[in-house]
């Protein structure tokens, strides 16, 4: 499995083996449901799987609960999607802390080294991961997006090779 896992409510072995061990992650920054939803369906669109991230330090502004409402909406609007997600809570510890309890099974700390090991410990045993960064090289945030749909699937298909003419 890849670094960052499934959405809760995605955990069936298709979901878990969506971004696999190697390959290069896609993500989508995203700041309210139609956001996510948009990436979601570009996503199934092209077949690429993608990532959910908030914005960063959202785990503070935002909240956890607003994260998972944006990804449970986005989960029934596209139930086939594959997709993992990403909480940022910026340096904060006790943002951290506070997404794990509510669910959240990826999180962002940019804090120092030692905290962050002993958050990735306490996450652990819950079953969750905190990340030091997103890891994800290709990323798209949506802020400002006048059309999340068209720019969620033109980035995607940026990625995707061209048929060859002739064959």
């Amino acid at each position: 499995m890849g670094i960052l896992q499934p959405h809760e409510r995605h955990r069936g072995q298709a979901r878990r083996n969506a971004l696999g061990q190697t390959g290069t992650k896609t993500a989508f920054v995203v700041h309210s449901p139609r956001h996510a939803v948009a990436a979601l369906r570009a996503g199934e669109a092209t077949g690429i799987p993608i990532v959910l991230a908030s914005p960063q330090g959202a785990g503070g502004s935002l909240g956890a609960p607003w994260f998972l409402e944006v990804l449970a909406a986005a989960a029934e609007a596209v139930p086939k999607a594959a997709f993992t997600a990403a909480l940022d809570c910026g340096d904060a510890p006790g943002h951290v802390q506070a997404a794990l309890r509510a669910g959240v099974k990826t999180t962002v700390f940019s804090g120092p080294p030692a905290t962050r090991r002993k958050l990735a410990a306490i996450a652990e045993a819950l079953g969750a991961k905190v990340l030091a960064k997103l890891g994800s090289p290709r990323v798209l945030d949506l802020a400002g997006a006048e059309d999340p749909d068209a720019a969620c699937e033109a980035f995607l298909r940026s990625f995707t090779p061209k048929p060859s003419k002739g064959k």
